[in-house]
């Protein structure tokens, strides 16, 4: 055994969730080591679904065109055939917005594009990162948590050698199987007999025989029962179909077997296929009963295991990733106090639990998806609990509310660069948009940045960047001279209006207290703190 190794974050599983994880903490400036079982990243489509979410996140690291490099055009509907070539003309929708319906409230859209494209891109962005080191063929051994930190045992599978590693913060990014909620001892609750399924992985010309418009999923209800879903734009394409495992062992899903279910299943008798794969899939619906345990958190499929129904797995563990990573970040950092990890679990969590309710068709869901995508509202101690008009959110909003808790809406703005978005503004810091008559709220953040060690990006829209169409307060709902103020993960934490504010310093530093984990009252709202720290000072 070597010894020892320090590293800020060790995160196990270097799929999508941890992948992202490690990519968030170094754009906040902290290093990881990502340990990972398998040999390389997934050589499976798996899932393919990118939510208009994910793609704004792809965007906001420069991965967005690498991403549809490799993605199909195809309309978010599914088509219910009897075999693949017989349209019986009956469409149902699959929970993705058009590309119109996406760009009307995004910069982005969706894309079908294959895990094993996706991983691959996510791989290389981190290694370009500072601080980030990945390390293949390596599992978690063992582990244990004292008061402050985590020291784990990893073993290098080929050489059979074993490390050391201590660690402030250990995240469990290694899927529906997890080793680390198992060692936490942390139980799931839910079905996990939701049906078990076999996924047959082939190559053929599909497209050819099909007519346009091409579709995201075709549903078979003829000789062949189950699903076909191209899985990228390579004639790679997914039949699953429902298997009883009484009926024989998966070694009796032959090639041959397969072949001919592929040839039944399209109706082309002569289909030229070739097998890739062929797997047992068994379909679950279970939600961990906590995503934390001390120094130990988990993230995606560790913290919720989804059937695949409305592609939420991945999408789902990769703003839990970003979600938890800016805030490890700050703590790390010095930046936040550590009861902002606290808020992790009591955002994110609401967040899982419907998107697998709605996954397991538990709960209805728009046909476009937006509003669950982009429209849910986090509460945590580090939100401004109230909105504008002294309500409470609601668990979604339509994505162009611009309330506390809420992603920021997007609007086109113009810039010295040309046309950006709102959430071309939001990056690895706190970000202050304001109105045209905001000029107050921007001396407060340049007093409040120097008071305090965190960056602070403010944004007044009216001048050196502007509306495009004059109408960036009033999609915000703000005034000439509101205010709101971002986080790191895209989310509005505070939101004001100037008008009968005393000093718009106070009132901005008391919501960074409020974003740090810091509360500074056990008021309802943080501008009353303000309030009363301005008069007494």
């Amino acid at each position: 055994m070597t010894a020892p190794s320090d590293v800020p974050v060790l995160i196990v599983g270097a799929g999508p969730a941890g992948l992202t994880m490690a990519i968030e903490l170094a754009r906040n400036g902290v290093g990881s080591l990502v340990v990972e079982k398998h040999a390389g990243t997934s050589t499976f489509p798996k899932a393919s679904g990118i939510s208009t979410r994910s793609m704004e996140l792809f965007r906001s690291w420069g991965l967005e065109d690498e991403i549809r490099e490799y993605s199909l055009e195809a309309e978010p509907f599914m088509s219910v055939r009897t075999t693949l070539r017989e349209d019986r003309g009956i469409m149902a929708p699959l929970g993705f917005p058009t590309a119109a319906q996406a760009m009307a409230v995004s910069p982005s859209r969706p894309a079908i594009s294959p895990q094993d494209h996706v991983e691959p891109v996510l791989l290389a962005h981190a290694r370009s990162l500072p601080g980030i080191e990945v390390r293949f063929g390596t599992e978690l051994v063992a582990f244990d948590q004292d008061a402050t930190g985590v020291t784990a045992t990893i073993r290098d599978r080929a050489a059979g050698r074993s490390t050391v590693v201590r660690a402030r913060y250990l995240v469990g990014a290694d899927g529906t199987r997890s080793a680390v909620r198992a060692a936490l001892g942390i139980a799931t609750h839910g079905p996990d007999n939701l049906g078990e399924y076999m996924s047959i992985l082939f190559r053929a010309d599909l497209w050819s025989a099909l007519d346009a418009p091409r579709f995201g999923l075709y549903q078979l209800d003829g000789p062949v029962p189950g699903v076909f879903v191209p899985a990228g734009p390579d004639d790679r394409w997914v039949l699953g179909m429902p298997w009883d495992p009484r009926s024989g062992d998966a070694a009796s899903w032959t090639t041959d077997r397969c072949i001919d279910l592929v040839r039944g299943g399209s109706g082309i008798p002569d289909l030229d296929v070739e097998i890739l794969a062929a797997m047992p899939i068994s379909f679950v619906a279970q939600t961990a009963e906590r995503a934390r345990e001390r120094h130990a958190f988990l993230v995606g499929d560790a913290a919720h295991r989804m059937p695949p129904m409305g592609g939420r797995g991945m999408n789902s563990a990769i703003a839990d990733s970003v979600g938890l990573g800016w805030k490890l970040a700050w703590v790390l950092r010095g930046w936040a106090d550590p009861s902002l990890l606290d808020t992790y679990e009591s955002e994110r969590g609401p967040v899982g639990r419907h998107n697998l309710a709605l996954a397991s068709r538990q709960a209805p869901a728009t046909p476009d998806g937006l509003v669950e995508d982009l429209g849910y509202v986090y509460r945590s101690a580090a939100i401004e609990p109230i909105d504008a008009d002294g309500e409470n959110a609601p668990a979604h909003l339509f994505p162009t509310v611009a309330t506390p808790g809420a992603r920021l809406p997007h609007a086109w703005l113009a810039g010295p660069s040309g046309r950006l978005s709102t959430l071309d503004l939001v990056g690895p810091q706190l970000t202050l948009l304001t109105g045209p008559q905001g000029q107050g709220w921007l001396a407060a953040a340049e007093r409040c940045a120097a008071d305090t060690t965190l960056p602070i990006a403010a944004h007044l829209v009216g001048a050196e960047i502007d509306s495009l169409d004059g109408a960036f307060c009033e999609r915000l709902g703000l005034g000439a001279d509101g205010a709101i103020l971002v986080r790191p993960d895209g989310h509005i934490a505070w939101r004001r209006e100037a008008g009968a504010i005393v000093d718009q310093a106070a009132e901005l530093g008391a919501a960074i207290e409020l974003v740090r984990g810091n509360r500074v009252t056990d008021a309802t709202t943080v501008g009353a703190a303000a309030l009363r720290a301005a008069a007494s000072a």
